[in-house]
């Protein structure tokens, strides 16, 4: 296959790409919620309740979406993504020791670190997307952790989901674009403009 050909698939059988973002949005929105509903010293063990239910959430959402998830011998780009979420996990190895010894820069590390692999993504679908959605979700998880210090775990989230709907809202767009390319017609309508 072309690069043109893989992008092509990989939105194809990630059906636009939608249950991750949208599993960010709920899982985000949870640890908002729970930081308010603990107390301050806790909100960082929420947020890792939360993380935890990333796996379930997401394939929970992509296999009532048909979405392709994981794997793709097929399709090296299905590979990278796969790769690129384990890149972002390995990042543990700070989080752990902010979460220990500097809890107050936890929540921070987790909201930009997971954010990271967007730019590999934007390049995957060869759509700027996610270098939209790292920039955005860095600049805002930053205003909010200088912003809100009495509860920074809720303002990060809530940044880090309003982030996730631009997001969700820009892949429906691309995927619908997609969609419509694949109609009848549809490659002697572009010819003929």
């Amino acid at each position: 296959m072309t690069l043109a050909e893989m992008r092509a698939d990989f939105l194809e059988q990630r059906k636009g790409c939608l249950s991750l973002p949208i599993t960010g949005c709920i899982v985000w929105s949870l640890a908002a919620i729970a930081s308010v509903c603990v107390s301050h010293d806790r909100a960082n063990l929420a947020l890792i309740a939360c993380y935890f239910l990333l796996i379930p959430i997401s394939i929970a959402i992509a296999r009532l979406r048909g979405e392709r998830i994981a794997g793709g011998a097929d399709n090296p780009l299905l590979r990278l993504a796969g790769q690129c979420r384990l890149m972002v996990t390995l990042l543990w190895a700070v989080h752990l020791p902010l979460l220990l010894f500097a809890p107050e820069f936890f929540a921070l590390s987790m909201a930009v670190g997971y954010g990271m692999h967007w730019i590999v993504f934007s390049w995957t679908v060869g759509h700027p997307v996610g270098l939209v959605h790292a920039l955005l979700r860095t600049l805002l998880v930053v205003t909010a952790w200088f912003l809100f210090p009495e509860n920074r775990v809720g303002a990060i989230s809530i940044a880090v989901v309003i982030a996730y709907v631009v997001s969700v809202w820009q892949l429906s767009r691309l995927y619908r674009q997609h969609e419509s390319s694949r109609l009848p017609g549809a490659g002697e309508a572009a010819v003929n403009r």
